[in-house]
């Protein structure tokens, strides 16, 4: 029904009995009366029907969500109704606005003014959200409550590397309206897009309503390595050479890519014909096979003092954990220092803990040497010589304490361990005396971590 029909229709009573009044007689006095009193119904109908201005609605926004009130701007004779609530009538359920009230959150506000509640204003609707950054924003609604308050997102992948790009579809945005009701977002943007080693914080920002996500990201790693030994065969007790390895690894982000600093254990063959050797990268191994042959034998001491040793337990059932060869003239020790091949060589490994950081493995172990008959022994030998550091070990948490003993009569000792730490060479010095049969090197070793490299250089014997 039109809002002034009740207006209109005491209008036209009015107007036909006031005609009715002048055009008949009899009962002028009556129509004349009716007629006045029509007019005034009319117009107080009017006065009724007819709506009161909408109350003007204000926010202040202070310097914290605490400090927000909301506000009425009043003038006599209007008084104001106001309910918090989604979809409540303030007419029926609403509060008479007296004071500023806190607007510490979002909130939804229905309002209307009215005179002795008798003539209403329209209601009028507006959810208040309050941004991330402390502004305020008033939005017009037909669905109070409908706007987002706060939202909440995930990374939505099992794995993120430096240097990965994201976007919109890595990310799960949920939103809450005002009313309660939970959404997904797919309006939304988010920085930084790239990703990078380390900590990463990602913004997620809804019309000002900011959500973070945080995560940590660091290099992908080695899942797997494969090793092809591309050389000839060597000879027993040789080096392998790492120019004669090709090494790939595999990622966890699915890149391969050729690898150049793995360890090979043991680092030289020891016996004739294939020989297993473990090639190591990380927590990743791989093996190889390497011929070894019988090679031309060194008609001096040093070469018999290498080819009569081995490592020595008593408990058989022991797994080797020192290997022998042949210093190679490319290496350095840890001052930089290079030898001429052929020198003694031993390397230390820990095989029961080698993918441990601190593992410890103990080695109580005797390498035996045969004093070379061609020797004159009826005269003496002098020994002298040092122990050096592969300075591919520096740094090593591996150590060992060594004492040489002849016939079993120790003749020398290390004052301090050697480790990756021992920069200057260990210097040794003893007297093989007519009639002695051996010598040992007793190694008491702690092959944790990654070993111990050390080059047995002998000097001129004499």
């Amino acid at each position: 029904m039109h809002r002034y029909i009740l207006t209109i229709i005491f209008m036209i009573v009015g107007l036909t009995l006031g005609l009715l009044s002048y055009l008949k007689d009899s009962n002028k006095s009556l129509c004349r009366i009716l007629a006045v009193l029509s007019f005034i119904v009319s117009v107080g109908s009017g006065i009724i029907e007819t709506n009161l201005p909408t109350p003007e609605f204000y926010m202040t926004n202070g310097d914290n969500s605490s400090d927000n009130k909301g506000y009425f701007k009043v003038e006599f004779p209007l008084s104001v109704y106001y309910t918090l609530v989604p979809y409540t009538d303030p007419k029926k359920d609403g509060t008479k606005y007296e004071n500023p009230f806190d607007a510490d959150s979002s909130f939804s506000i229905s309002y209307v003014s009215s005179v002795m509640g008798i003539m209403w204003s329209e209601t009028k609707s507006e959810d208040i959200v309050l941004k991330s950054n402390g502004s305020v924003e008033a939005i017009n609604t037909s669905e109070p409550g409908s706007s987002i308050a706060k939202i909440v997102a995930y990374l939505n992948r099992d794995h993120v590397f430096p240097g990965d790009i994201l976007e919109k579809d890595d990310f799960i945005v949920k939103g809450e309206t005002i009313a309660g009701d939970k959404v997904t977002m797919d309006e939304f943007e988010f920085s930084p897009s790239q990703v990078v080693e380390g900590e990463n914080e990602i913004t997620i920002d809804y019309k000002g309503i900011i959500n973070t996500i945080n995560f940590w990201v660091d290099n992908p790693k080695v899942i797997s390595i494969k090793a092809e030994y591309l050389g000839e065969d060597i000879s027993i007790g040789s080096a392998i050479s790492k120019e004669d390895i090709a090494v790939t690894a595999t990622y966890e982000d699915g890149h391969v890519e050729e690898i150049k600093d793995f360890e090979i254990v043991p680092s030289e063959c020891n016996e004739e014909g294939e020989n297993t050797i473990q090639i190591q990268y990380e927590d990743c191994s791989d093996e190889i096979l390497v011929n070894a042959v019988t090679g031309e034998e060194e008609n001096s001491l040093k070469g018999t003092l290498f080819s009569n040793c081995y490592e020595k337990h008593d408990d058989s059932s022991i797994i080797p954990q020192i290997g022998f060869g042949y210093w190679d003239g490319a290496k350095r020790d840890v001052q930089g220092n290079s030898y001429d091949d052929g020198q003694l060589y031993i390397s230390i490994w820990d095989l029961y803990n080698r993918m441990q950081d601190t593992g410890d493995s103990f080695i109580d172990s005797s390498i035996i040497y045969i004093v070379n008959p061609n020797c004159d022994l009826s005269k003496g030998v002098h020994v002298k010589g040092k122990f050096v550091v592969d300075d591919e070990y520096i740094g090593s948490d591996a150590y060992t304490d060594i004492s040489i003993k002849i016939d079993g009569k120790e003749v020398w000792t290390t004052a301090e361990s050697i480790s990756g730490s021992t920069i200057s060479p260990t210097i040794f010095e003893f007297d093989v005396n007519q009639g002695d049969e051996s010598m040992t090197m007793d190694f008491h070793c702690n092959a944790r971590s990654k070993g111990l490299g050390l080059g047995i250089i002998f000097e001129e014997i004499g």
